[in-house]
């Protein structure tokens, strides 16, 4: 299990991979708003739990590992925030709360929203009593 402050980290790094490589601890610590001497407690423990590859003066990437749960964890909150936009909650509400609720809801909680989401843009103009008969025929939606 890996903790909501670790999941964080890596979602940001990931982020910030998009724009180059080797991401510095000093971007880490303004995309999250945080101190840079918090940022380097973290690295550490980001380091001695394989999820990042670190190199002094270059910064951090993650590692294989890192990438997976950081993937999950967007995946997560992607899912969390379609779903709430659904229920017409504005988009910097929604992006807010999917960002508290990514870290507490189980893994089968998410398998289920992640099916619901994808039967709902397939199919806009369903309603539950649909989606509860596929769900039951347990065929991919």
């Amino acid at each position: 299990m890996v903790s909501e402050s670790i999941e964080d980290y890596l979602e940001a790094i990931y982020i910030l991979m998009d724009k180059e490589r080797y991401i510095k601890t000093k971007e880490i610590a303004s995309y999250l708003e945080i101190s840079d001497p918090s940022v380097s407690e973290m690295i550490q423990k980001l380091k001695e739990k394989s999820f990042i590859d670190y190199k002094k003066y270059r910064g951090v990437k993650l590692t294989e590992k890192g990438t997976y749960i950081a993937e999950d964890v967007i995946e997560s909150h992607q899912t969390i925030k379609k779903f709430l936009l659904m229920l017409e909650i504005s988009d910097e509400n929604a992006d807010k709360d999917a960002c508290r609720v990514e870290h507490y809801l189980s893994n089968e909680t998410i398998g289920q929203l992640k099916r619901f989401v994808k039967f709902i843009e397939k199919n806009p103009d369903a309603g539950i009593n649909e989606f509860r008969e596929i769900d039951k025929s347990n065929s991919e939606v």
